[in-house]
């Protein structure tokens, strides 16, 4: 079966995020958006380095394994504000 690569962000597309689509977002959805987006920004990098390193490099496979620690981690804390925010309008819906 053939795998293929998933295809890195187009730059007019992580332009109209970063310039249409966060902004128009209210706060504190705003941030949350931003958090996950550059999270994903950063597993793209980290795919696309991931490329050049040989499985026997420990220290490239230890370094990667940093950086997936680190993007789990703030992609946990972005989703305690998606849970947050839905909380609150449980508790105070719009009406």
């Amino acid at each position: 079966m053939h795998s293929q690569l998933p295809m890195p962000i187009h730059a007019d597309l992580d332009r109209h995020v970063r310039e249409v689509f966060l902004p128009s977002l209210p706060e504190p959805h705003r941030e949350t958006a931003r958090i996950l987006f550059e999270q994903i920004r950063k597993l793209e990098d980290i795919r696309a380095q991931s490329l050049t390193w040989s499985t026997a490099d420990q220290t490239a496979a230890q370094e990667c394994r940093r950086q997936l620690v680190e993007v789990a981690g703030e992609v946990r804390e972005a989703y305690k504000q998606v849970i947050h925010i839905a909380h609150q309008k449980l508790e105070y819906p719009p009406g």
